[in-house]
C-alpha cells in the first residue's frame, strides 16, 4: 500500500499535524466508545517533554487516533482537541471491526520511524519520548531490534508493576517469547515498535468475527528474528479496562483465544521446559474454545501442524470439554 495516497485521507487533523510529513514515533490510539477516560490521556500527552537528537532538532510524535465506530461523544472530543490545535493529530473513522484491525490500519497511516499504541484509557508520564528516544539510541546493532519496552506504574498504589529483570543492569535484551516463557518476565509493560516491522507482521484477520486479536501473536512471531531491550524505567501509568468486550467469558473471547493457543500449540511446544503451565493451557484452550465456537474435534485437530501436538490435544479433550460446558 502506498502511504503516500492515504496519509491525507483523515476526517480530523490538526493544523500541527499538516506542518510536517514525518515525526521520529506515532503514538497510534484505537478508540471505542472512549469519550470518557481519554481525556487523561490527551491531557498527558500535552504534558510529554520531546528530546532532542545530536544535533540539537527535536524529537517530536504525532498522535494518530483510529475510532472503531463509536457512537458516543468520541469523535465530537476529537474534532474539539484538533481544532485547540496544542498537538499534531490526526484522527480517522472506521466501522467496527477491532482494534487489531485499527492496528493495521494505523500502521499503512503512519508517518514514523516507531509506533507506540496507547490504549486509550491509560497515560504517559512526561518523560515517556525522553527514555525511549535515549535508549534507542544506545543501540548499535539497531536492526537486530524490534523496539524499546519499558515499565508501567499502578496508578492506585503508585507501585511499578512486573517482576524483576534476570540481570545486575537496569535493561536486558531478549526476544519477547523468551523474554514472557523462558525468563518469565511478566507485567503491563509498555513499549514501541520499528513501523517497518510493524508492516512486515501485519495483525491477522482469519476470522470477521473477532473484535479482538491477541497481541501476542504478532511479537512472538517478531520474536524469531527480532529481539528488544527491556528497559527498567515506568513510563505509563496503566489503567486495568474494566469495559473490555472480551472480558469474562463469551462468544467473543473464545474465538480470540482459539487463534492464540492455535498459534501456541503450532509453534511453542518446545518451550514447555521453561513454562508447562502455560503451555498445557493452551493444549487445553485449543478443545475448549474449539468446542465454544462450534468446531468439531477433526476441525480443531486440522488447525494443529505438529505431530506432537495433535497428541497432546488429543490426550486433553475430554479436559476441554468439561471447561467448555462450565
Amino acid at each position: 500500500m502506498d502511504n503516500t495516497n492515504i496519509k491525507n485521507s483523515y476526517k480530523y487533523a490538526s493544523p500541527k499535524s499538516k506542518e510536517k510529513e514525518y515525526f521520529w514515533m506515532t503514538i497510534f490510539t484505537p478508540a471505542y466508545q472512549r469519550e470518557k477516560t481519554m481525556k487523561r490521556l490527551y491531557k498527558s500527552l500535552i504534558d510529554i517533554k520531546l528530546p532532542k537528537d545530536k544535533n540539537g532538532n527535536i524529537v517530536e510524535f504525532e498522535w494518530l487516533i483510529i475510532d472503531d465506530g463509536s457512537t458516543d461523544g468520541t469523535e465530537e472530543l476529537v474534532s474539539k482537541w484538533c481544532k485547540e490545535n496544542i498537538l499534531p493529530i490526526r484522527y480517522y473513522y472506521q466501522k467496527n471491526q477491532g482494534k487489531h484491525v485499527a492496528e493495521n490500519f494505523a500502521t499503512w497511516h503512519s508517518r514514523s520511524e516507531m509506533v507506540l499504541t496507547m490504549d486509550s484509557d491509560d497515560t504517559l508520564l512526561p518523560n515517556a519520548l525522553e527514555v525511549f528516544y535515549s535508549e534507542w539510541q544506545k543501540i548499535d546493532n539497531k536492526q537486530e531490534y524490534k523496539g524499546i519496552t519499558c515499565r508501567s506504574i499502578d496508578p492506585e498504589t503508585g507501585d511499578i508493576m512486573g517482576s524483576k529483570l534476570p540481570s545486575n543492569t537496569y535493561y536486558f535484551d531478549a526476544n519477547t517469547r523468551d523474554m514472557r516463557l523462558k525468563y518469565h518476565i511478566k507485567g503491563e509493560m509498555c513499549g514501541f515498535n520499528r513501523l517497518d516491522l510493524k508492516k512486515a507482521y501485519p495483525f491477522p484477520t482469519p476470522d470477521d468475527r473477532m473484535r479482538f486479536c491477541p497481541e501476542d501473536i504478532v511479537w512472538y512471531e517478531m520474536a524469531k528474528k527480532y529481539k528488544e531491550r527491556i528497559v527498567d524505567i515506568p513510563v505509563r501509568k496503566y489503567y486495568k479496562d474494566t469495559s473490555n468486550s472480551i472480558t469474562g467469558k463469551n462468544k467473543n473471547r473464545s474465538i480470540s483465544n482459539y487463534y492464540f493457543w492455535q498459534y501456541m500449540v503450532n509453534n511453542l511446544l518446545s518451550y514447555i521446559i521453561y513454562s508447562p503451565i502455560t503451555i498445557l493451557k493452551s493444549i487445553v484452550g485449543m478443545s475448549m474454545d474449539g468446542f465454544n465456537t462450534g468446531r468439531s474435534i477433526k476441525q480443531i485437530l486440522n488447525d494443529i501442524k505438529p505431530l506432537c501436538g495433535k497428541i497432546l490435544v488429543t490426550i486433553f479433550i475430554p479436559a476441554g470439554f468439561i471447561l467448555s460446558k462450565r
